[in-house]
């Protein structure tokens, strides 16, 4: 089974930067953001990535946090260290399964 990580505020900055560098290693991704054309971007421009959901939320609002909820519930997610992640290689991670 491969690994999957949610990414909020995917769609900019170091959301974005940190979706396509666990891309890069080899993960699936849930990416959420406010913008879903730009999340839509994101992933004609990886098509090598295995994006499993495209999720437009705003995370301030309770149907944001609802529908990000739900999927997180559904889904067997990696979570790591990202201080750890960032200066390291995935197999150095302390990671935990939820």
């Amino acid at each position: 089974m491969s690994r999957l990580a949610l990414l909020t505020g995917a769609s900019s900055g170091i959301g974005r930067a940190f979706a396509e560098r666990l891309a890069a290693d080899g993960y699936d991704l849930v990416i959420v953001g406010r913008r879903r054309e730009r999340l839509e971007e994101f992933v004609a421009a990886h098509p090598e990535v295995a994006v499993r959901a495209v999720v437009a939320a705003d995370l301030s609002t309770d149907e944001g946090i609802d529908s990000v909820s739900q999927i997180c519930a559904s889904a067997s997610l990696t979570t790591c260290r990202w201080r750890n992640y960032l200066r390291t290689r995935p197999e150095s991670w302390s990671t935990s399964r939820f």
